[in-house]
């Protein structure tokens, strides 16, 4: 819908636009154009307009959705009709069927009204016999449709200038010009009888845009033939537009500026914002003036006139530079916002009339800055004069007039209700000792309270500290100062026992995070006390071990117990503290410490403490739950400990904050030039701080309160005991509900024909409330009543995905805790805790790390592993890192250097060798090993005498040579086979064969390690180990091909492994486990 009264969806500027009617193609704009009635054959009635147009929207069925089709034309009769309908327009108005118009010779008769009478007669000729009669032809045909299509009187008002059209433009003497937007609506009664067409209306005037050539244009009435008279011409070459648009092509200078074209206004908004700035020093010297002959006359002590004085200079000074002062964009300058708003794609930074204007500007900030300096110092020097003239004159006589006079004649702006004054003459005549050491007897940067305090006593203060604080003393009386002393003597004790409670409870808490081994559990650390004071060991002592002291838990017969970890030795130091005779349960209960307490009734065996207090965090056990019900429980309850001690601290914050900016009189400026200026800005920078860190906590708090709420207890972990039982349960649950689910749908269906009472009653039977059979008769947006099937087929989805996630549980609770060892580390899938653990020689490299982060697994400090809970997709996940693990160690058949493996002298193998058959020299057993520095060692070695022979050859890094030296390996001290290489730079390593521990994933294989052998002045050889993950000896191609090989035995004998796990995968490719065994090293299956 495009245009007005166009029900079609196209433009009726379009005459393409046609319809199908009687087989006949007729064009839309014309059928649509006739507001009169339709005489109809053969029905011989009236066919009104607005029955028309539904007829005609039936038949234009290509344009108009189907729902909206009349139902006037559903019958033959109907359409036989419409069809005579159609042929009585036709013989009125001589429609076209699917034929062109042909060219005008005359002007249009609707046109013909717009026209002068000069510019019509025109126009006749051309279209008669100009050479161009096609073009005025079109011409004249396309005014007319807009002509047509112009609105009529009053139909624009109201609408903005953006939907405002102007159809046609007249143009005049002296550049004056007429845009016409709304044509005569005509008069009903005098319609057809006026002087120009008969049976058109009347043409006289119009309303649109009139400029009679003065750059000034006015909406207004349009008198058609009077300014045709006047020699006004239609514009045959206008092109309709908005009357937005022809203001901004004609009058932009008229427009608001948010309308005009971007480079006008771009052009305005700075020249604004010039002139702002051209008129700035006249601003700048009348506010001068006026701000220095109003502090003239304020009086000496006017505190309020000099405040509001002060506060309307700074008024002025945001108006003089046009600073916001309230809104969103508080602060801002408001000629510079305007610029920037005007040139919004440019910055305005960068503007040369901009940074003259800001230099402008910094330099009147600074006289301002100066003005504001002088206001004050003048102020402050008279208030001084007139302090001191109050002084000489002995008119103070109270003390309060005495102090209030001193501290104007120290320049100190306090009214005389001011509580600075209250607060000395009240410690002054109470003779308040503590008062008024704080504020002259250990600070002596308070000069005027401390001359305030000799005029009203007599006494002149001392220089010293000392001297000041003993005439205070003095002044006060031994009761006044032996009430202080005891006051702070009280509170220091207090400080020091809070302090002794504080941190006892500390160490306390630390034994938490504390892993103690007892037997084959591991406690915390506050349970390998309670469990040693329960055994009798409940007091403290130390001693010493060397250098160090050592302290222990130790009963009456002497035995002892002690861990060596700086939190038990922290908490041992700290019951000394509190109890001289290092007794763990008084100091406890010294501290305040409710754990203290339980000691006394914790005479359990260690098994069964150890099972009670298993988890170290847990709350106190509750009824009907399990551990791990019990953590989720703690969890929610340290959130909630955690949420309430910071918004503790939160509190305390916040009113410390309050208790000093109470300290401050409201509207207290700062003494800026005073001595105390510096103290004050750190008090309230202070105070600022803390109202932060209180906002702070209080987010914090919050954040655990919301983590508290978030803690789901309803999911059902594997981690959980009972979890095949809970989960067993929600099945029960659902399948009673799908039971439920189905009895319904077939009572709805059976007593379907019996009406919806008998539906109601049935369901009622089966145990729904009346609501809930109401709603279950209710159909819903599919007009299905009952259950919807998507309800059973969840329900059972959910059915089967419980049953089958119970089958999974069942099985894992089977599989049983074993780790693998590997060449990086080891793999251990514990039962236990239902984790699978990665655990490595050191910290691993940060690509490892990379790695065991990208698949789920997360470093736990508590059991110093890479680990993830035990599932299907855990399982994969770690077969994953593995594999990604094992093929960062050096390949398994891969040498290194570019040289082939060492071979064996063929002489001494046909020597030694007994076999028919010959022995390819080739064969033989190889290992690679990378140093830290990355360089590769390549073992090669055979069997020569019993003994395995061969050769360690490395690339030197400075000749870049590959060197070999040749090996013998014999038994070692500690097991295993050794052999020595001396290279020719010196150096000295020793090759080490041992067997690897086994594991049931696989059997032992033969680990080959190389250690650099140094040996210091006395004789003492010491071996470090050159590589992080030791090598694999592995039988090469040659040597695999030999059936029961002598270097196999020779390993067997010496290191008892298995010679076909010399091959090099024999664990998982050669070797098949039993399915019972493969199932176990899998895992949980998917």
């Amino acid at each position: 819908m495009v245009t007005r009264r166009n029900q079609f969806g196209a433009d009726w500027n379009t005459s393409s636009i046609v319809t199908l009617i009687d087989d006949s193609e007729v064009r839309l704009q014309d059928l649509y154009r006739s507001g009169q009635e339709w005489e109809v054959s053969p029905a011989g009635r009236k066919m009104a307009r607005e029955d028309f147009d539904a007829a005609l929207r039936h038949q234009v069925s290509g344009v108009v959705p189907p729902e909206n089709v009349s139902e006037k034309l559903d019958s033959a009769a109907s359409r036989d009709r419409f069809v005579g309908a159609v042929r009585a327009f036709d013989a009125e108005h001589s429609l076209l069927y699917g034929k062109e118009s042909a060219p005008l010779t005359k002007v249009p008769d609707e046109v013909r009204t717009f026209l002068g009478v000069q510019q019509a007669s025109v126009t006749d000729k051309l279209l008669r016999s100009s050479e161009e009669k096609s073009f005025f032809s079109d011409k004249m045909q396309e005014l007319r449709e807009i002509i047509r299509q112009m609105p009529e009187t009053y139909e624009t008002d109201g609408k903005p200038d953006s939907e405002r059209p102007v159809s046609l433009r007249y143009f005049g003497p002296n550049g004056a010009q007429w845009f016409i937007i709304e044509k005569d609506r005509g008069d009903p009664e005098n319609e057809g009888h006026g002087p120009t067409v008969p049976g058109l209306p009347d043409q006289t005037q119009a309303f649109g845009l009139a400029d009679l050539g003065m750059g000034y244009p006015e909406l207004g009435y349009i008198n058609i033939p009077e300014i045709t008279r006047a020699g006004a011409e239609l514009d045959y070459h206008f092109t309709p537009a908005t009357l937005l648009e022809i203001k901004r092509e004609h009058y932009p200078d008229r427009l608001p500026p948010e309308q005009r074209p971007e480079d006008l206004r771009k052009e305005q908004a700075l020249q604004e914002y010039q002139a702002f700035y051209a008129q700035l020093s006249e601003r700048e010297e009348k506010l001068v003036t006026e701000v220095r002959e109003r502090s003239g006359r304020l009086a000496p002590a006017d505190f309020h006139g000099f405040s509001d004085m002060m506060r309307d200079f700074s008024k002025r000074v945001d108006d003089t530079f046009g600073i916001i002062r309230e809104g969103e964009n508080r602060g801002a300058s408001a000629p510079e916002l305007r610029l920037a708003q005007a040139l919004a794609t440019e910055d305005i930074s960068g503007l040369p009339a901009v940074n003259t204007a800001r230099e402008q500007a910094r330099r009147l900030g600074e006289r301002f800055h100066d003005l504001d300096k002088e206001v004050r110092a003048s102020f402050k020097a008279r208030l001084k004069e007139h302090g001191k003239a109050l002084l000489e004159s002995s008119t103070p006589r109270e003390p309060r007039e005495i102090v209030l006079a001193t501290y104007w004649k120290h320049g100190i702006e306090v009214s005389p209700d001011n509580p600075m004054i209250g607060k000395l003459t009240d410690a002054i005549r109470d003779k308040d000792l503590k008062a008024m050491i704080g504020l002259i007897g250990y600070n002596s940067q308070n000069p005027a309270s401390e001359e305030a305090f000799s005029r009203v006593t007599g006494i002149k203060m001392e220089k010293t500290q000392s001297g000041r604080v003993a005439q205070l003393q003095e002044w006060a009386g031994v009761e006044k100062v032996q009430a202080l002393t005891e006051s702070h003597a009280a509170a220091k004790q207090e400080r020091e026992a809070q302090s002794l409670k504080n941190g006892m409870t500390k160490a306390w808490d630390d034994l938490k995070g504390l892993r103690v081994q007892v037997g084959d559990q591991v406690v915390n650390g506050q349970e390998y006390v309670a469990l040693k004071v329960a055994k009798g060991q409940d007091r403290v002592t130390s001693g010493k071990s060397g250098a160090a002291t050592t302290y222990h838990l130790v009963n009456e017969q002497g035995e002892y117990s002690s861990v060596k970890d700086v939190r038990f030795t922290a908490f041992a130091k700290r019951v000394l503290v509190m109890n001289a005779d290092g007794n763990v349960r008084n100091a406890l209960e010294q501290a305040g410490i409710a754990h203290g307490m339980a000691l006394e009734v914790t005479q359990k065996s260690a098994i069964e403490l150890q099972k009670e207090q298993k988890k170290p965090d847990t709350a106190p056990e509750l009824p009907g739950k399990n551990a791990y019900e019990q953590k989720f429980e703690a969890r929610k309850e340290r959130y909630r400990a955690r949420a309430e001690k910071l918004r503790g601290l939160a509190k305390s914050r916040l009113d410390q904050a309050r208790r000093m900016a109470d300290v401050i009189p409201f509207g207290q400026p700062i003494l800026v030039g005073h001595h105390s200026e510096k103290s004050d800005r750190k008090f309230r920078e202070r105070i600022h701080q803390n109202f932060g860190k209180g906002f702070d906590l209080l987010k914090q708090a919050e954040h655990y309160e919301r983590r508290a709420k978030g803690v789901n207890d309803y999911a059902i972990s594997a981690d959980d005991p009972d979890a095949v039982k809970k989960l067993t349960a929600r099945v029960e649950t659902l399948k009673t509900a799908q039971e439920r689910m189905k009895a319904a749908n077939a009572a709805i269906r059976n007593h379907e024909k019996n009406g919806p009472e008998a539906q109601q009653a049935a369901l009622e039977g089966l145990g729904f409330k009346p609501e809930q059979a109401k709603s279950l008769l209710t159909p819903d947006v599919m007009g299905t009543v009952g259950f919807a099937s998507y309800s059973l087929s969840n329900n059972n989805a959910n059915i089967k995905r419980l049953e089958a996630r119970i089958q999974t549980l069942e099985k894992a609770r089977k599989l049983e805790d074993r780790e693998t060892q590997y060449a990086w580390g080891s793999v251990r899938e514990n039962k236990e805790i239902n984790r699978i653990q990665f655990r490595f020689d050191g910290k691993p490299e940060e690509e490892v790390r990379n790695l065991m982060k990208s698949s789920g697994f997360r470093w736990a400090p508590s059991e110093s592993a890479w680990q993830r809970q035990w599932t299907g997709n855990a399982v994969y996940a770690a077969r994953d890192v593995i594999k990604k693990l094992d093929e960062r160690m050096p390949p398994e058949q891969m040498v290194a250097a570019p040289e082939s493996a060492p071979t064996p002298d063929i002489a001494s193998a046909q020597k030694v060798d007994r076999e028919p058959n010959l022995r390819d020299p080739s064969a033989a057993l190889e290992a690679a090993i990378k140093d830290r520095d990355g360089t590769w060692h390549n073992l090669s070695a055979y069997e020569k005498d019993r003994v395995l022979v061969g050769t360690l050859q490395r690339l030197n890094a400075e000749t870049g040579n590959y060197e070999k030296v040749p090996v013998e390996f014999c038994p070692g001290g500690v097991g295993g086979l050794q052999a020595r290489a001396h290279f020719p730079d010196g150096s000295r390593l020793r090759v080490s064969l041992s067997r690897s521990n086994p594991s049931e994933i696989q059997s032992s294989r033969v680990d080959v390690r190389v250690y650099g052998e140094k040996q210091d002045m006395d004789g003492k050889v010491t071996l470090t180990q050159i590589h992080e993950h030791p090598g694999r000896l592995r039988a090469n191609e040659a040597l695999q091909k030999i059936p029961d090989h002598r270097e196999g035995k020779v390993i067997k004998q010496a290191l008892g492994v298995d010679p076909k796990m010399l091959n090099p995968q024999p664990s998982r490719e050669a070797q098949k486990a039993p399915d019972k065994v493969r199932e176990q090293r899998q895992g949980v299956e998917i």
